[in-house]
């Protein structure tokens, strides 16, 4: 996979990517790699992008795109998403808002 779509976290236009390994090899969860322009490069898990992500409200997921839009290009800030990590990745981005 690998397509012009939006990005989940801001909606602009985004390229999503899945990695190139076969479930045989990897049984852990897969991330999809994500490129925006404006939230620059990201990962989220794909079972909780199909599972998960629509009952994040949306003034979270503003406060994310505010969050990687304030780490990006910066080394040391994590910028997987996932069930666990999207909470206090709103909560930083919510105190860059606010």
């Amino acid at each position: 996979m690998n397509n012009q779509q939006k990005c989940p976290v801001c909606e602009g236009a985004a390229i999503l990517s899945a990695p190139p390994l076969p479930s045989d090899v990897w049984s852990g969860p897969v991330f999809l790699s994500v490129r925006c322009d404006e939230c620059d490069g990201f990962r989220i898990e794909e079972g909780f992008l199909a599972h998960g992500w629509n009952d994040v409200p949306a003034a979270d997921k503003q406060a994310i795109a505010a969050y990687l839009k304030a780490t990006k290009g910066k080394s040391g800030w994590v910028r997987d998403i996932d069930s666990e990590s999207w909470e206090d990745m709103a909560r930083r981005g919510g105190e860059k808002l606010g």
